[in-house]
């Protein structure tokens, strides 16, 4: 994520990230079916199949180093070109330099982790389809329309943010996941689970790479790497909570006898704290240069 923000321009950020998750996104498509055709074929031979993913795995690897060059380094990196000369920080020295991180990224940081809280295992909602009478085959059919969603829409979404308002697109995107848990929780049928699901593709589509773009924008250039890491932590510690917080949240509404609903009430209020905290954030730093902004 560092790399691809030194590859783009503040410019086209939005655009970059969108166009490297349409591409993993439909390669997450292609690689299932070529897997499914594997199995197939070697007469469900896992040992083969698995030698057969080390390919791709190893030709982007070659494409990394041949392929990827390090953008030059401009007079306001100069600082991080010099700090590339010194021995590798220890751990204590790393958590030394987060306190330098500047506020604009601790509180994106915020926004989207707080986001992450509605970001539940697709489980939850695989265990509300089959509770609402959808054949247990159609399944696998959604999560790759969902996923089709994503890789046709993101790249369109990051341009819109690019040319007119990432806080517009950002905001329409929360607001679609807010909509998605209502339809999962309101409507127990197989139309509200289909239609729950196209919303949460779309809701991806517009904020999955422009939240990385946000964060990217919120950092100097010599600090995204350290930057992204520690956000990495976050959203990993995040993402185990609201899975957590899920699964009471449906024990609770199951025991009432209310059914698996509870983790969607749930996501949704997390979807609604985001984005208040979103508009506060463009209140607050969109006129804000990262490398001006008071560090935490």
């Amino acid at each position: 994520d560092a790399l691809l923000a030194d590859l783009s321009s503040q410019a086209d950020r939005s655009r970059a990230y969108s166009l490297n998750h349409s591409m993993a996104t439909l390669g997450g498509v292609f690689g299932s079916l070529l897997c499914s055709a594997a199995m197939a074929l070697s007469g469900g031979d896992y040992v083969a199949t698995f030698m057969l993913a080390t390919i791709p795995a190893v030709l982007a690897i070659f494409m990394l180093f041949l392929g990827v060059r390090q953008p030059a380094i401009t007079p306001e990196d100069e600082a991080s070109e010099k700090s590339e000369k010194k021995p590798k920080p220890t751990l204590k020295e790393i958590l030394i330099q987060s306190k330098t991180l500047p506020a604009s990224f601790w509180f994106a940081a915020l926004v989207i982790s707080v986001l992450y809280l509605a970001r539940f295992s697709e489980a939850f909602v695989i265990l509300r389809a089959k509770s609402v009478g959808l054949p247990t085959a159609v399944l696998p059919l959604l999560l790759t329309c969902n996923q089709l969603v994503q890789a046709f829409l993101t790249y369109p979404m990051g341009y819109l943010a690019d040319r007119l308002d990432a806080k517009t697109v950002l905001l329409v995107g929360f607001m679609l996941l807010i909509v998605a848990n209502a339809v999962f929780a309101f409507f127990p049928n197989p139309v509200g689970i289909i239609v729950g699901f196209i919303l949460v593709g779309l809701h991806l589509s517009m904020t999955q790479a422009n939240c990385k773009s946000l964060l990217a924008s919120s950092l100097p250039a010599s600090q995204r790497g350290i930057g992204f890491a520690l956000f990495a932590v976050m959203s990993g510690i995040t993402l185990a909570t609201g899975n957590i917080v899920a699964g009471l949240l449906n024990d609770f509404t199951v025991a009432k006898g209310l059914g698996g609903i509870g983790c969607f009430f749930g996501g949704g209020v997390a979807t609604i704290v985001a984005s208040i905290l979103l508009v506060i954030y463009y209140a607050v730093f969109k006129k804000k240069p990262a490398a001006e902004t008071k560090s935490a």
